[in-house]
Parts: C-alpha cells; sequence; structure tokens
C-alpha cells in the first residue's frame, strides 16, 4: 500500500494512505492518531513510514519491555522449584469455595440457536439451511 508523507518539522508527519485517510504521527512523543502504537507500544505501519522517511531505524522506538536486553534480565535468575501441596503450612482459615452461582430470570432455552448455514428441522420435514433474514 502506498502512503504518502507530509513533514512538518518537528519529528511530526501527517501520513495520508491510499483512500485520503490522514493519520497524524509524532516520533518524539512516540504516539499517532490511529493509536495502535499508543496502545501496543510497537510503532504503528503509519509511524514505520515516517521513521522510513527520516532514515530512523523503527527498532529504536520500541517499548523498552519488547527488547531482548530488558527479557534476559528479568529472566536471569534462577527461579527455584516449589514443594508440593503435601509440604504447604496448615492454614487456620476456611478453604475456599467457588461462588455460588443464581438462577438467572426468564424461562430456559429448550435448544440452542442455529448459525447460518447450519441445517434446521422443522417438523419432520427435511433439513432446511437457515438464511439470513432479508
Amino acid at each position: 500500500m502506498a502512503y504518502n508523507v507530509e513533514w512538518n518539522g518537528h519529528e511530526q508527519f501527517e501520513v495520508i494512505g491510499a483512500f485520503q485517510e490522514k493519520i497524524v504521527v509524532h516520533l518524539g512523543e512516540k504516539t499517532c492518531s490511529c493509536r495502535k502504537w499508543n496502545v501496543s507500544g510497537v510503532p504503528c505501519k503509519h509511524a514505520i513510514v515516517g521513521m522510513f522517511y527520516m532514515h530512523y531505524p523503527p527498532e529504536e522506538f520500541v517499548v523498552d519491555c519488547y527488547k531482548k536486553e530488558v527479557y534476559l534480565k528479568a529472566y536471569s535468575r534462577m527461579m527455584n522449584p516449589m514443594h508440593g501441596p503435601d509440604e504447604w503450612p496448615n492454614s487456620n482459615r476456611s478453604p475456599l469455595h467457588p461462588p455460588i452461582v443464581e438462577k438467572l430470570p426468564g424461562r430456559p432455552k429448550k435448544a440452542r440457536k442455529k448459525q447460518l448455514g447450519e441445517e434446521v428441522t422443522k417438523n419432520g420435514k427435511k433439513n432446511i439451511k437457515k438464511r439470513d433474514k432479508k
């Protein structure tokens, strides 16, 4: 897909897509108006187009938690195996139980709803495929 990039001079771009949609990218703040970069921390396609325009490597704009060095640092310590339940200390608290399930109001369904294209039988007639309502 082809994108046109219009640079405003301060690491901010307007990326124009094939359908003339305009997306604003700010490399300094690591934001994009499509919000994919803001949410995930990984540059979206609009931001990468701006990075290529400025000849910046996209790897430098990824959030640190996705980098190899941070991963290796997080898992550098050895994890010791845990003892089994027979070696756990006894507790004087009451055991946990699952929540009480309350019956929902209304009449329960007799059968599940069929999906589109699934075979339906009506009053002993042959199987009919369910159609979309028009």
